[in-house]
């Protein structure tokens, strides 16, 4: 085998090497999938709560910044 002939071989196997490497951290990505949808749900529904009881707090602050201001010009 020539040198050229080796080199051309273990180039070859090195690429085997890194598509299985790849095609395993692809199948460990889609395994994971459903964790992450979940997680991802999980995270979305605590962002809506925050924000309506963001909203809330900002509606009774409003609320009672107007009733000090009432009350200091009264």
């Amino acid at each position: 085998m020539t040198r050229i002939e080796a080199a051309t071989d273990r180039l070859k196997k090195a690429i085997d090497r890194l598509e299985r490497a790849v095609a395993r951290g692809q199948r460990k990505v889609e395994g994971e999938q459903p964790r992450l949808d979940f997680a991802r749900a999980s995270i979305e529904a605590d962002q809506a709560a925050l924000r309506k009881m963001a909203d809330a707090l900002s509606g009774r602050l409003d609320s009672a910044i107007g009733r000090l201001k009432l009350m200091l010009e009264g």
